[in-house]
């Protein structure tokens, strides 16, 4: 969920169910919601992808954002190989300082360390 709906849902769900004692205590706003994705989703699928980068063959695969109106995001992807097919898995997507060569490296290159 984008952090700018994130600030809405709590709302949402209040109007939703509004008998609902849960629904009224809800609150999930931006905040939580991307400490939830960062700390407790994006490691339960990360890591499988970390080990079998570890143990097998790979390749990663980058793309950047190109959006003049908003911050650059970087995409960084692995493909990994089992030796009768591929798979591609998500791995981070970070925001550069530009998107010059340099930075979308140091990004790179600071993920995989």
């Amino acid at each position: 969920m984008a952090p700018l709906a994130a600030d809405h849902f709590s709302d949402l769900v209040k109007k939703m169910f509004p008998q609902c004692t849960v629904a009224k205590e809800f609150a999930c706003k931006r905040m939580k919601t991307t400490m939830v994705i960062k700390d407790t989703l994006a490691p339960h699928y990360t890591l499988p992808v970390i080990e079998a980068m570890r143990n097998g063959p790979f390749t990663i695969m980058i793309d950047e954002s190109n959006d003049k109106n908003t911050e650059k995001r970087l995409v960084i992807l692995a493909r990994l190989f089992d030796g009768k097919m591929s798979k591609t898995r998500f791995l981070d997507m970070p925001i550069p300082a530009s998107g010059k060569a340099t930075d979308l490296f140091a990004e790179i290159d600071s993920f995989m360390k």
